[in-house]
């Protein structure tokens, strides 16, 4: 919610967001009313994939929302800054990752399974790509898919493939498609979490320091 806020009083997406306004007669500087990028986003794709009309002041403006609307996803995510990246992509998908590494592991009660099978929406997808740092500052489209494949050669080392969209993309902490287990293991972990830790950075005071808008912080526009 912060994020949001913030982000909303970034110059481009204030730019932006008093032209839109402007154009569609709502003035936000003497009532509560604004554009809200994700919730119009959300609105002018159902429309053009319901085949309804879009509202023809808004057509020339779709790629805006859609670029603004991505952003403001990522870094509600993510975080704003990059000082606090880690630890907001872990609160958003932690656990996530955390369930992904363990299925992976050869040593997982449940090895004999060879494949599992993940669903979950389209901005919790966003937070995951950034774990794997693979987002591509796009909306994943409907149906994506993100793909972990594990092999193993001949002398039983075991290598680790991730592909998104049918694309095969280099995971943190990597600089190969065929990347050791180790090497893909040791990048990933520090962007997962169990069950206890989560809770325990969810309530701790660091966070609630941390991420609470001071004074200065925020200004309504």
């Amino acid at each position: 919610m912060l994020a949001q806020k913030v982000a909303y009083c970034q110059s481009d997406m204030l730019y932006d967001r008093l032209k839109i306004e402007k154009i569609l007669g709502i003035d936000s500087f003497n009532s509560k009313e604004r554009i809200k990028w994700i919730e119009a986003r959300d609105d002018l794709v159902a429309r053009k994939v319901h085949g309804l009309p879009i509202p023809d002041k808004l057509e020339p403006f779709m790629s805006i929302i859609e670029k603004h609307a991505t952003t403001l996803l990522y870094k509600s995510l993510c975080g704003l800054e990059k000082d606090d990246r880690q630890i907001a992509t872990v609160l958003s998908c932690g656990r996530a990752i955390d369930l992904f590494l363990q299925h992976l592991s050869p040593d997982s009660k449940d090895s004999h399974y060879k494949l599992y099978l993940y669903s979950c929406h389209d901005s919790s997808l966003c937070a995951i790509l950034g774990a794997f740092d693979i987002f591509d500052y796009k909306w994943p489209p409907f149906a994506a898919d993100l793909r972990i494949e594990l092999y193993e050669d001949k002398k039983s080392h075991k290598f680790v493939k991730v592909s998104y969209l049918n694309k095969d993309v280099k995971s943190r902490g990597c600089d190969e498609i065929y990347a050791p287990y180790e090497k893909f293991v040791k990048g990933l972990s520090c962007m997962a979490t169990d069950k206890e830790t989560h809770d325990k950075l969810c309530n701790s005071s660091e966070i609630c320091r941390r991420f609470s808008p001071s004074k200065n912080m925020v200004k309504t526009v």
